[in-house]
């Protein structure tokens, strides 16, 4: 992350040091940011502007001493319906790429994506126009999975003539617990029950079984332990530095490719 201050960047010597002393260690440096709020019209502008700032500082800075560009991580379907309604989100997502897009000038501009927009056909059409790449949150542990979901991207860097990265993830992830329930018969006792409240569906976990006369009951039948082991390599980071040689090998194949991009990896 580089700070920000007035509408610059904070301190451009210090960050011209460091990525001087950086490149001088073959590390390249890319600004990040990302806010699911950034999809929201009034936040369009601020955005921008911060693009406008890293590309102001590279037009200042010395060859050696410049980001080599910046990505947005902005998620936007993470928001709740309450802020925006889910029909507009691909929209206004369109129209911050495109905001940054002239903002960012020549600076190269990467999107992150996640891996289940590779339905979204129209929005990644429309994205190749601002877009200098992506890197797609292929957040899987099976080797067949994480090929099987980054093609079509790799597919759409060929197609638009962009770089394409696949990101893993090393980060941890809380354990969660995952309850399953069966439709009960009429007049049945349940644990959950499905009403409808002033015309929405609501689902109440009842503190022990019981039956509705005009609620749907559902039943408890079981449960499941969901540790994060097919999403992350947290546990096992050393299995995921011996599969990248594989994956590069295999997504080496399409021009596109850009590398792989690991999250979380300390």
């Amino acid at each position: 992350t580089v700070p920000l201050l007035d509408g610059r960047v904070a301190e451009p010597e210090a960050l011209a040091t460091f990525v001087q002393r950086a490149g001088a260690r073959g590390v390249a440096v890319t600004a990040v940011e990302g806010d699911p709020h950034m999809v929201l019209p009034a936040q369009h502008a601020p955005s921008a502007a911060r693009a406008r700032a890293y590309a102001a500082y590279n037009a200042a800075a010395a060859p050696a001493a410049r980001l080599t560009g910046m990505q947005f991580d902005v998620e936007p379907y993470l928001l709740p319906a309450t802020v925006l309604d889910p029909a507009q989100r691909d929209r206004r997502f369109l129209e911050l790429a495109a905001a940054l897009r002239q903002a960012a000038g020549s600076m190269p501009l990467e999107f992150v994506v996640p891996f289940w927009w590779d339905a979204k056909r129209d929005l990644l059409r429309d994205l190749a126009r601002h877009a200098d790449g992506l890197a797609v949150m292929d957040y899987r542990t099976d080797p067949a999975q994480i090929q099987r979901f980054a093609a079509p991207f790799l597919d759409w860097g060929v197609e638009h003539g962009k770089r394409v990265r696949i990101a893993l993830e090393a980060g941890p992830i809380a354990v969660e617990e995952q309850r399953r329930y069966r439709r009960a018969e009429a007049g049945a006792k349940g644990d959950l029950l499905l009403a409808e409240v002033e015309g929405r569906q609501v689902l109440v976990l009842l503190r022990s079984p019981a039956a509705h006369p005009q609620g749907q009951m559902y039943a408890f039948s079981g449960s499941r332990t969901i540790d994060g082991s097919a999403t992350t390599f947290h546990r096992d980071k050393a299995g995921m530095m011996r599969l990248l040689p594989q994956l590069e090998q295999v997504f080496g194949a399409w021009k596109s490719f850009g590398g792989m991009a690991l999250h979380e990896l300390r």
